[in-house]
């Protein structure tokens, strides 16, 4: 089990550094930094969010690290298995913002739907590049039990105050994702017994686990195959990156209990040091220990954000 699990950064593919500059303005996240054709990354309030290129499965390039890897654009197509929930400052202000999430936004805003989930009003819509992000709303009623009051954590921290826009620090704060999975049982095993997050709620589709800043959940798939016929495709190119502060203490615990690092620990001056695994179901996760300072070779100094939220997590970089 991780020591403390903590997912402090998403990544999601992109074709270019141009589109996802693209979604982040769209979203209106701030872009904290970018690292010349490879990587952007923004503040998403709860966590970091990056925007890049898909990584290569060529072991010869194993010698590099992980952020050297992304020179290939990940397919464009529609990709359900993954998707980032947002909560906004403005629900009704998302609707258009989610329309230029699209490259025809005119024809995509015809074809939103408007909906309420459990009483929150929810809508959901796919980027340019094919990301599933969903912008909602929390009701009072759905701000209750464990999973209820994690996110009203998450939220009061952001500024928004349960359920009312607030002096909001970020247009949209990042308060889950979700992985649709193939088979529940064995997500909620690796999830809970393996890597350690606590369950939040659990139901007969889907369980919401405690990852730190925000809420992870896995939900079973819809059409028996989907997903498999997903990660075939290379569509699943989402990273999860988990905060460690001794990676090397930590790929041991993990590697004990069965888990694979195929590329070993890498390193580099711009991430520090980083373990890539994944899921049973093929979701890309990443241990993460970052340098202890800002360095000359660093093009993005993610530093205060990353302090922040370690912060607010109880947890003081060493």
């Amino acid at each position: 089990m991780l020591t403390k699990p903590l997912a402090l950064m998403l990544s999601r593919g992109g074709q270019s550094l141009e589109s996802g500059r693209i979604v982040a303005q769209a979203i209106g996240w701030s872009i904290i930094g970018e690292d010349p054709g490879d990587l952007i990354i923004c503040d998403a309030g709860n966590a970091l969010v990056g925007f890049g290129f898909k990584v290569e499965s060529d072991h010869a390039a194993s010698d590099l690290c992980c952020s050297e890897r992304f020179t290939e654009p990940v397919p464009i197509g529609a990709n359900p298995g993954s998707e980032m929930v947002l909560v906004p400052d403005d629900f009704e202000a998302a609707i258009p913002k989610a329309a230029a999430l699209q490259r025809d936004a005119a024809a995509v805003t015809a074809e939103l739907v408007h909906k309420a989930t459990g009483g929150n009003p929810q809508l959901s819509v796919f980027d340019i590049n094919g990301n599933l992000t969903t912008f909602t709303r929390p009701t009072e009623r759905s701000l209750t039990g464990k999973l209820g009051t994690k996110v009203r954590t998450g939220l009061t921290a952001n500024g928004l105050e349960g359920t009312r826009s607030g002096q909001s620090r970020t247009s949209a704060a990042l308060i889950g994702i979700s992985y649709v999975v193939a088979d529940l049982q064995q997500s909620t095993q690796f999830y809970r017994d393996v890597l350690g997050l606590s369950v939040l709620r659990k139901a007969e589709r889907k369980v919401s686990f405690d990852a730190g800043p925000i809420v992870l959940r896995v939900q079973r798939e819809w059409e028996g195959g989907l997903i498999r016929s997903h990660s075939v495709r290379g569509l699943l190119t989402d990273q999860l990156s988990f905060y460690v502060p001794d990676i090397i203490a930590e790929v041991k615990n993990l590697t004990d209990r069965g888990v694979r690092f195929p590329n070993g620990i890498e390193g580099s001056a711009s991430s520090g040091h980083v373990a890539f695994f994944q899921d049973p179901d093929g979701y890309n996760l990443w241990l993460w220990q970052p340098p202890k300072e800002l360095g000359p070779g660093m093009p993005i100094n993610y530093f205060p954000l990353l302090d922040r939220i370690l912060s607010e997590q109880g947890v003081t970089r060493g």
